[in-house]
């Protein structure tokens, strides 16, 4: 999804594609479909450079969104969210709450869909903080204020830790090519939080540099910026 595809312009109602008329590309994305009734293996939907392969049978449905360039496709109860991302083509399985993600795209359309898929943490802090969020793949990031140094960030969440009754790690770090949150993106620069946070809602750190990943262009961060993990893992 683009960074505009995140609730802050207004978009078309999500498009409902009649079954005879899958189609074979959308946006950059070569589709192939499968027939999911001739297979003894669980039906997947694979993506292998900017070829998705997916399942389908009678019951399939597709929408398209982004003006065709994006699609939802529900298939037995697993609903795969794909199609291009400004230069990439990507293909991502939608998890607990993709019946809610489908019918939020048909009842309330394209931008009620893309802000489903931003973590309501994200929303808290650009309110908290005044900042407007930055995106790289399902990776958000969110600027702490001015003046905010990386000593103060960890006293504040050390604090935070305490009261709450989860661990964090002890210390800010120097990393390269740091794999952020366990995930593709690489972190160049300093990390408080040099494994997964357990908080029992999301999974954040606090990080400051230049965030690179192989699908999407380099994100630089000036100054801290908390990283949330989006509703899609990586």
């Amino acid at each position: 999804m683009s960074e505009t595809a995140v609730g802050c312009t207004s978009f078309n109602v999500a498009k409902r594609v009649a079954q005879g008329t899958f189609p074979q590309r959308v946006g950059d994305a070569v589709l192939v479909f499968y027939d999911a009734r001739k297979t003894c293996r669980l039906p997947v939907a694979t993506r292998k450079e900017n070829v998705l392969s997916l399942p389908m049978n009678e019951h399939t449905e597709m929408i398209f969104l982004q003006d065709e360039r994006q699609f939802l496709i529900f298939h037995d109860d697993r609903i795969w969210f794909g199609g291009t991302d400004a230069r990439t083509v990507f293909l991502a399985e939608l998890g607990e709450n993709r019946k809610d993600a489908w019918d939020t795209a048909l009842d309330h359309g394209e931008e009620a869909f893309y802000r489903s898929l931003v973590p309501s943490i994200v929303f808290a802090l650009e309110k908290a903080f005044g900042c407007q969020r930055k995106r790289q793949g399902d990776m958000f990031f969110c600027r702490l204020p001015a003046g905010t140094s990386m000593e103060v960030v960890a006293a504040l969440i050390r604090l935070v830790a305490e009261v709450s009754g989860f661990t964090v790690s002890d210390a800010c770090e120097q990393v390269h090519d740091y794999p952020l949150l366990g995930t593709s993106h690489r972190l160049t620069g300093t990390v408080f939080f040099d494994d997964l946070l357990e908080c029992r809602y999301f999974s954040f750190a606090v990080v400051t540099g230049t965030v690179s990943h192989p699908e999407h262009d380099p994100l630089v961060l000036e100054g801290p910026h908390i990283a949330v993990l989006g509703s899609q893992s990586d």
